[in-house]
């Protein structure tokens, strides 16, 4: 065991006081201190000790106790004197040193939105409520030899999934349609998803107005704050109704609710949901036909399931009665889906995005940002090289290597901060159109 006697504080702590600390206070502050670390030390321990000595070494280099600014006045006044010469240099050699802080600022900005469209990318469907349990179930049917792909199932298969299956705990089935809607005296084309009380939970949505209720009526709907703004409805939808026109007549829901617009970043999303018992009061026969495939549908698995033997108890239970095989099931993760190569965009799924464009554009916002800088340093070199002179001159009137040194940082500082500042104007410029 380490003797108490041979423990010391830290050295780096005590050096720093004693450069920063006036030299009539000094003596008193580190006695104080080296006392008190001592009496840690003995009933604290080692680690707690240095710990608080250090803390109390950063609290004593107050104001009052610092040197006298003379010294800080000659740094602040070298300081002013390589910022003065670094602007004269940059101005002298304006030509080259635009160029090189242009192409700096624009690896900058090219890099820096580079990275937020792989952000972007990458973040779909994240914020979605449980979407690590969440899978998406496709159907593939075998028509004279061709395979069809279909995004989604059907009512009375993803009934019997839920029913037969443990691991299955949830199921949210929805579709998208779209039909006119009347505003005022115009027609707009709205499209609109038919959907089970449990996607409204999974996208967790927040209501500005009104609430989804049970959302089991018919006649019900709830609209995205944007289609109220569109609708001029804003502030009082609850005493509104919309109408969508079927056929040749009008059919009017009750607006219940009014929710923030979905993120963009989210695979499903729409401005206005209808309950799921308009499909089943429309479509009974679909209802029952296990050959229907128009309905999107989204299973909520326990954690720690066996994916793999969760697919071919659905397939068991999509081709019962088939001896043929004709049929086949897919399951995805709600998660990675937007990138996923398989992915099929359709009936309420927004448009995937493209993981070889990605990884693309990652590499060439890395590649642009690198030889930006190769850029940069091959131009700072070769300016450098002109002024062997004006270093050598320095030299001999008695600058020191550090101080040459400071003076070419100082320079390079200048000419990044440019380029900074560049850059930002730049994104602030495309950010919008981006």
């Amino acid at each position: 065991m380490t003797k108490i006697s041979q423990v010391e504080p830290p050295r780096w702590a005590d050096r720093l006081l004693e450069k920063l600390c006036r030299s009539d206070y000094l003596e008193e502050i580190q006695g104080d201190l080296h006392e008190s670390f001592y009496w840690r030390l003995e009933s604290k321990g080692s680690f707690y000790a240095r710990r608080h000595f250090v803390k109390e070494i950063l609290l004593s280099c107050r104001p009052s106790n610092l040197k006298k600014t003379n010294q800080m006045d000659q740094l602040l006044t070298l300081f002013k004197s390589h910022i003065k010469t670094g602007w004269r240099f940059l101005w002298k050699t304006r030509a080259y040193s635009s160029i090189n802080i242009l192409g700096l600022a624009v690896g900058i900005v090219f890099s820096w939105f580079a990275y937020l469209y792989a952000t972007d990318q990458f973040s779909y469907n994240k914020h979605i409520k449980d979407v690590d349990n969440l899978y998406r179930i496709t159907t593939q049917v075998t028509v004279f030899n061709n395979l069809i792909n279909f995004p989604g199932c059907s009512h009375a298969t993803t009934q019997k999934i839920v029913d037969k299956i443990p691991e299955v705990t949830e199921v949210a089935r929805f579709l998208e349609e779209h039909k006119n809607m009347k505003v005022g005296d115009a027609l707009i084309d709205q499209d609109y998803y038919i959907a089970e009380r449990k996607l409204i939970e999974y996208l967790d949505l927040q209501f500005v107005e009104g609430s989804a209720g049970n959302f089991k009526a018919p006649k019900q709907a709830i609209i995205s704050e944007q289609l109220a703004y569109k609708l001029g409805i804003r502030g009082e939808a609850l005493k509104h109704q919309v109408q969508l026109l079927d056929s040749i007549n009008y059919e009017s829901y009750q607006i219940i609710g009014v929710y923030k617009d979905i993120p963009a970043n989210t695979s499903i999303r729409t401005d206005m949901f209808l309950p799921y018992n308009n499909y089943l009061d429309e479509s009974p026969k679909h209802v029952s036909d296990p050959g229907q495939y128009d309905l999107s549908t989204l299973i909520k698995v326990a954690e720690g399931s066996d994916i793999r033997l969760l697919s071919t108890k659905i397939n068991e239970i999509i081709n019962e009665g088939d001896e043929k095989q004709k049929y086949g099931a897919q399951i995805k993760p709600l998660a990675s889906l937007h990138l996923s190569d398989s992915y099929l965009g359709f009936n309420g799924f927004r448009p995937g995005g493209n993981s070889d464009l990605l990884w693309f554009i990652v590499i060439a916002g890395a590649v642009c940002m690198a030889i930006s800088v190769i850029n940069y340093a091959n131009f700072c070199i070769s300016l450098y090289i002109n002024r062997s002179r004006e270093v050598a001159i320095r030299k001999i009137i008695g600058s020191a290597n550090k101080g040459v040194f400071q003076q070419l940082m100082t320079e390079s500082f200048l000419t990044t901060s440019l380029a900074t500042i560049l850059a930002i104007g730049l994104y602030a410029l495309i950010a919008p159109h981006f």
